[in-house]
């Protein structure tokens, strides 16, 4: 071996002694990286490991080597570092290295990998010394065989942490099945290091067992089971498996999977999951997009890397599908391609009236035979099988996790089984607000307090117009989170409440669905939901993986009806609410109404505004609403609405523009406001500031 350390002194006889030894070290360790480089290319290619197969072991092994080399692990390490004059441990912390700069389809990359399978302990100790938090780091060890030839470089993904999610945490035995993530033979090990290190999983869930098989086989599945039960693992899971079992899927020209989600929150949540089960595959990536942000930033991220996972909101994919290019393809074609498409939470995606662009999508996607589709929903709407016809393949399986004996799908037990569920009726629109005050403090209070508590309002502006109250005049912080709020501010919000402990949620339904909030304590819904299925999948937010929780419905007068669309759920009255609401004495409730009549009244713009949003979106709702609360006039309608704006503190209701009336039907509708435009001098033409001015006559103008 040439003397490096001679050289170097020869070259740089003037340079400081510090200096020389950071040079001499340098130079020793690029010798040895182009000496091991040299090594490993002239054994490489008589190296060939067995492909990794549905029976394989979880670890290949020297004996399992159809052309293993002559020598054992061990001795050719101890060789290794013999020819390089350094410690069996430093050849491994430099193959380490080096394994980071080749591609998976390098012969020398598989060379590696066998070396450094039972290096366990360099594992543990590079895992231990890896950054905390943030941040891009390297992986702990190169990855067990491989499915396929890779292409892709290696990117950088961050260091992956264990979830406290509840909804990959069941403590329930009932949702749990007999199968764990460590019996299985058909679970890659980096998908298994995943689910064990990342997700910290054991144990399959009901639905995740049952659905497993039949989507890696690649056979249309559709899936029923409660939420907070691991659905988005159990269509995640085979996915990626079948992946990686598939010969013909390029990760350079294809998207693997496409989930399509109804909303953003949900869609987040799902990347969120993608992303850490493919914590340990070192060329596999997730990307999520939706609408309310650039879809050129979109566009930049598919054309910098093709996602092997999609997730996305049906309007944003659309508008991909129809206007994007990706090097110099159209999007569509590029679609065209994946295997693999998820309807995640199918009934409320047509609920949204998502219909058309799912079929629209789909068509884009070319032929169901071509494909596999996986279908997961709480409910089989008729709607819903019409989809399935169009969509899946005639021999689809289902699974039904749920087993209530609904031949419509329409189960009354999806997520009520740990749920204390009662109601109660306020006693008159005059009490309407007062109600949810006491209503709302009485959850937080509950049981000694310390709760988490979600309520649910039926429309956005309603949500933002409570917010308000509640942090200007009650005082009891709230959050608010709604689709009038930005997506920045939405996933801010979202993921504050998440980790929180203790707190205070106010939301409309962009919330109902799939969003895991772990420890919810109570889900409050004030006012009818806009179905029976979604005051199932609202309640769903608590009680969730076995957890007990609380579920009050709180209804005005007029919507009391809505209790006979929930057949087959018990939810009994609860007095102690009843109590609460009909008390004759007065309490700190009163003082704040009274506050609040005070600034209302005296034109605070902050209620003001949001009190007037909230009366025009109380009209709005309940008009879509009033067949199902058999209600005839719209005249009775506009008398609740008014008593709702009094009890907000106005003294007579809101205006309304003249075109919202008429889009909403109420033109000659007693009771209702209609603001009136000032009427523009055609002689008076704006200024540049937006003042006016009167127009000069021509003998003026001298």
């Amino acid at each position: 071996m040439p003397n490096t350390p001679k050289m170097v002194k020869m070259t740089h006889i003037h340079s400081p002694p510090i200096i020389i030894i950071a040079k001499m070290m340098a130079a020793q360790l690029v010798l040895q990286v182009v000496l091991l480089t040299a090594l490993l290319t002239t054994t490489a290619n008589a190296f060939a490991p067995p492909p990794f197969t549905t029976t394989a072991t979880q670890h290949v092994t020297s004996t399992s080597l159809n052309a293993a080399p002559s020598k054992s692990r061990e001795e050719e390490l101890a060789s290794l570092a013999q020819r390089l004059e350094v410690t069996p441990t430093k050849v491994r912390e430099l193959l380490f290295s080096q394994r980071q700069k080749l591609k998976e389809n390098d012969p020398k990359a598989r060379r590696i990998d066998w070396l450094l399978d039972g290096a366990k302990d360099v594992v543990e100790r590079k895992r231990q010394n890896k950054p905390a938090s943030g941040g891009a780091v390297k992986r702990d060890s190169p990855p067990p065989a491989v499915v396929k030839n890779t292409k892709q470089p290696a990117a950088t993904k961050k260091a992956p942490t264990k979830t406290s999610s509840s909804t990959t945490k069941n403590n329930d035995a009932s949702l749990l099945s007999n199968i764990s993530f460590a019996q299985r033979t058909d679970l890659h090990p980096a998908t298994k290091r995943a689910l064990t290190e990342t997700l910290g999983l054991t144990t399959m869930t009901d639905i995740q067992a049952k659905t497993y098989a039949a989507a890696l086989s690649g056979t249309d599945v559709l899936g029923r089971a409660r939420t907070g039960t691991g659905k988005t693992i159990a269509f995640l899971l085979p996915a990626i498996e079948r992946l990686l079992r598939t010969p013909d899927y390029d990760e350079e020209s294809m998207i693997g999977v496409v989930v399509i989600s109804p909303t953003r929150e949900l869609a987040s949540q799902i990347g969120d999951e993608a992303d850490k089960l493919l914590s340990f595959h070192r060329d596999m990536s997730t990307q999520v997009v939706f609408g309310g942000t650039k879809t050129t930033r979109d566009v930049s991220r598919l054309k910098a890397k093709l996602p092997t996972v999609l997730v996305a909101t049906p309007g944003r994919l659309k508008d991909l599908l129809q206007t994007a290019s990706v090097r110099g393809k159209k999007f569509a074609s590029i679609m065209k391609q994946t295997p693999i498409v998820v309807l995640d939470e199918t009934d409320q995606l047509l609920d949204m009236g998502f219909r058309r662009e799912i079929q629209q999508i789909l068509n884009y996607m070319g032929s169901a035979r071509k494909r596999q589709t996986l279908l997961f929903s709480a409910t089989v709407p008729p709607a819903l099988k019409e989809i399935m016809r169009q969509t899946m393949q005639d021999d689809y399986v289902e699974v039904d996790c749920i087993k209530d004996g609904d031949k419509n799908g329409e189960a009354s037990t999806e997520t009520h089984i740990h749920i204390e569920q009662s109601h109660a009726i306020i006693p008159s629109m005059a009490q309407y607000v007062p109600s949810i005050i006491r209503v709302v403090q009485e959850a937080a209070a509950d049981n000694g307090g310390g709760n988490k508590v979600v309520v649910f309002f039926p429309t956005a502006r309603m949500v933002s117009f409570f917010a308000d109250l509640f942090n200007e005049v009650v005082r009891l912080p709230v959050m608010e989170l709604h689709s009038k709020k930005s997506q920045g501010y939405r996933n801010r919000v979202s993921g504050q409440f998440r980790e929180a402990k203790t707190g205070i949620l106010f939301t409309s339904d962009v919330s109902a669905r799939g969003v895991d909030y772990p420890g919810v304590s109570h889900v409050v819904q004030l006012g009818m939901p806009s179905s029976r299925e979604q005051y199932i999948h609202r309640l769903g937010r608590t009680g969730r993986a076995g957890a007990s929780g609380k579920g009050w419905l709180l209804l005005g007068p007029f919507e009391s009806l809505f209790l006979e669309e929930l057949t087959k759920i018990t939810i009994p009255k609860n007095p102690e609410l009843i109590d609460l609401l009909n008390k004759d004495t007065l309490d700190e409730t009163d003082d704040v109404m009274q506050r609040l009549m005070e600034r209302v009244q005296n034109g605070d713009q902050v209620l003001n505004k949001s009190g007037e949003g909230a009366y025009q979106a109380f009209l709005g709702y309940y008009l879509g609403q009033m067949k199902r609360m058999r209600m005839q006039r719209k005249e009775r309608l506009v008398e609740i609405a008014n008593e709702f704006s009094a009890s907000m503190g106005f003294r007579n209701a809101p205006a309304l523009g003249a075109n919202m009336v008429k889009k909403m039907g109420l033109a000659g509708i007693d009771g209702i406001f209609v603001t009136k435009k000032a009427k523009v001098n055609s002689n008076v033409p704006p200024k540049k500031d937006g003042r006016t001015r009167p127009k000069k006559e021509r003998w003026q103008r001298k």
